[in-house]
């Protein structure tokens, strides 16, 4: 019975997106004839009754399958809604409500989902007893009831009238009716009869008696109720002229109370909705041919749309791993599309590796092959099959048994796929990709379990290592304090988004570095931050954030991109990206213009704009321990300086009293080749000797931080 009961559940949950959809499309066919929201009523009954549907690439079902038939024997119990932030917040809730505990006897769901199938059955069994309670009350009431004509009966303990019956309807209505409010009221009932409403209602009761848990089935089939009167309305004033209309209205009127008892009887039809009803015989309009044809339009795309299910995202074939244990090279391996690691060196899948990172993120079906190499070992090699079916990642390799040497396939499945970075000592660290039970799951405990007798592990349940890569020293800088995968820039696809230590080793400093599914970088920034310890992605909804810690608190940049810069803004005012294009920071230099910086008789660098060059000139970057920050706002500052050629040459030596002399030559001119020309009016400016006090200001600070 708990295998009927999951396969209602999901039947019931994809039934309840069709029901958003039919909700929203009823407001959009106002105009159209009232029978096309019965007909769309009819599309969510077959959803709810169908135990099968067809596959389409249109279907706009999330997930067919949003509970699996496994969960109860499942270690990591999930679900897969179809939609990736649902899942990341209700899967770790379930799992840790529900995982089992190496001391327990059973899954706690082997519990669970059985005591939720007896209360389904209960429900079930709840409704079909108030349906029958209502129709033998009902029934006996009318049991005294006289026929008038054919199959129309009058009885003294109705209010209202009605249709009561399956298989022989009969239609009872009160004794003292006028002859007018007689031909009305048996119009509208047989008018029932004819379009066998008096089946389609309790077919919908019984529906919704099975799907009772579901709310939305609850507000699909009041509204069916409401829906199946005012087609019944519109069928019978079709050919009414607007005084016969009125006289209809106001029988409608005269019948409108006690209508809660007849309402909840499932079998017995009494008038609903008078009021809207009313106001729907009184405007009623014959609809325009655009307006049906519109309204069967909608109609067919809805069935297409969600009477099927999404298909199988996974297309792709690979040779069975059987057949790839033996003679399968590293190039071959490549050519196929594998994720390649040769020791700890990636070769060649990285955006295949990224993409399938991405779409499991998205919560699609999807699948990667690694190929692990070690070609300093005569060849050895394993590869792995990893796929992700929307509620959790299976892994498929051969092994061996310790014992014998014999293989065997090995099958796993774990909840989370997660990318941690182990580093044993400062410069060396390595890429680490796991599959866990649980996303508290440490990359150090597990390394040190591997190598310490006393290490008691991570105590996060199981994990297992899929590959491994080291990072060299540039990359290790780059994403020192964080990597996540996030569609940074808004195109639709997940990017590689990196935090590093700045070119000052981290200390007030830090670096921002986007990288597409291809591996190139499309933006990259490096910023001045003087107070946080720690630094962390956060991705939101509203977008992505870094986390920065201090000691007096939690702090937030907002990340953007544009024009291949990152910007970062706190409180929605932007702070500066020292990253710049060189012609960028002198573009409104003049024509011939360059100028050349030394500290102490050290040549740091110089620019000339007929080259359009920055010039790192000397070993004086590392004697100076200045980084692109330092260089960019000198650079900055010296293009505000007023320069204007003069045919007097004089050197701008500027020496402040509390500080080493900082040696800024600015030459501007058409002759300027040959000489370096610093007019003495500049150099004795004001604004000049306060660029030089800044500079040695600069160059001092970072001298006595390293």
């Amino acid at each position: 019975m708990t295998g009927v009961f999951l396969r209602i559940l999901n039947m019931s949950i994809s039934a309840g997106w069709l029901v958003m959809a039919v909700l929203g499309a009823r407001l959009l066919l106002k105009r159209a004839p009232k029978w096309v929201n019965v007909l769309l009523w009819a599309i969510v009954a077959l959803r709810l009754v169908c135990p099968f549907s067809l596959e389409s690439a249109l279907s706009l079902i999330p997930s067919a399958e949003t509970v699996s038939p496994d969960i109860m024997l499942d270690p990591s119990p999930s679900v897969h809604t179809g939609i990736a932030s649902l899942n990341s917040a209700v899967n770790p809730v379930i799992y840790g409500s529900f995982a089992p505990s190496p001391s327990d006897s059973m899954n706690p769901l082997q519990l669970w989902v059985p005591v939720a199938s007896a209360v389904w059955i209960a429900g079930v069994a709840g409704m079909a007893v108030w349906a029958a309670v209502n129709y033998i009350r009902l029934r006996h009431s009318v049991s005294t009831a006289v026929r008038l004509e054919n199959n129309v009966f009058q009885s003294e303990n109705g209010t209202s009238p009605f249709v009561l019956g399956l298989f022989r309807p009969r239609i009872y209505v009160p004794f003292g009716l006028t002859e007018q409010e007689l031909s009305n009221i048996v119009a509208h009932e047989q008018t029932h009869i004819r379009r066998k409403d008096h089946i389609w209602k309790p077919l919908g009761y019984l529906i919704l008696a099975v799907h009772w848990f579901n709310p939305l089935v609850w507000v699909g089939y009041a509204l069916l109720c409401r829906d199946i009167e005012l087609a019944c309305d519109e069928k019978v004033i079709k050919t009414m002229d607007a005084a016969s209309r009125a006289d209809y209205s106001q029988v409608l009127l005269s019948f409108s109370s006690n209508r809660r008892r007849i309402a909840a009887c499932p079998l017995a039809f009494g008038e609903v909705s008078v009021k809207s009803r009313v106001k729907s015989v009184l405007s009623y309009k014959k609809p325009a041919l655009w307006v049906m044809i519109g309204a069967v339009t909608v109609c067919g795309v809805i069935a297409v749309c969600f009477l099927t299910d999404p298909p199988d995202k996974d297309p792709v074939e690979r040779t069975p791993l059987e057949r790839v244990l033996a003679g399968y090279a590293m190039e071959d391996a490549a050519g196929d599309g594998c994720v390649v690691i040769d020791g700890g060196v990636l070769i060649a899948g990285q955006e295949q590796w990224i993409n399938f990172v991405n779409a499991a993120e998205r919560g699609e079906v999807c699948s990667v092959r690694i190929y692990q190499a070690y070609s300093d070992e005569d060849g050895v090699y394993f590869v792995k099959d990893l796929s992700f079916d929307g509620q959790k990642y299976a892994v498929r390799f051969y092994d061996s048994y310790a014992d014998t040497g014999a293989l065997f396939l090995s099958e796993e499945t774990y909840c989370f796929l997660l990318r941690q970075v182990y580093s044993p000592y400062i410069g060396a660290s390595a890429e680490c990709w796991f599959l866990a039970d649980s996303e508290a799951f440490s990359s150090e405990e597990y390394f040190k379990g591997l190598v310490s007798s006393t290490a008691v592990g991570n105590g996060a349940g199981r994990c297992l290592l899929l590959w491994q890569r080291l990072t060299d020293e540039e990359e290790y800088v780059e994403s020192y304090y964080d990597t996540i995968y996030f569609d940074a820039d808004g195109d639709g696809s997940y990017d590689r988004c990196c935090i590093g230590m700045g070119r000052t080793s981290g200390v007030f400093s830090f670096t921002v570095s986007i990288y597409n599914e291809k591996g190139k970088k499309t933006a990259e920034g490096f910023f001045v931050d003087d107070w946080s310890t720690d630094l962390a992605w956060e991705p939101r909804e509203d977008g992505l954030f870094i986390r920065a810690e201090r000691e007096t608190g939690t702090g937030f940049y907002a990340v953007d991109i544009k024009k291949k810069k990152v910007i970062l803004e706190i409180n929605g005012e932007p702070i500066e990206n020292w990253v710049r294009d060189d012609r960028d920071v002198f573009q409104n230099a003049p024509e011939d213009f360059g100028f050349t910086l030394s500290w102490n008789t050290c040549d740091i660098s110089s620019y000339d704009s007929r080259t359009g060059k920055l010039v790192r000139t000397g070993g004086a970057e590392e004697y100076l321990f200045l980084d692109d920050a330092d260089m960019n706002r000198i650079y900055a500052a010296v293009q505000k300086l007023e320069l204007r050629p003069l045919p007097e040459v004089s050197d701008g030596f500027i020496s402040y009293s509390a500080y080493h002399a900082a040696v800024l030559t600015v030459y501007s001119g058409e002759n300027a080749t040959g000489y370096e020309a610093c007019v003495r009016e500049t150099a004795e400016s004001a604004g000049f000797i306060a660029l030089c006090r800044d500079i040695s200001e600069i160059i001092l600070e970072r001298s006595m931080t390293n």
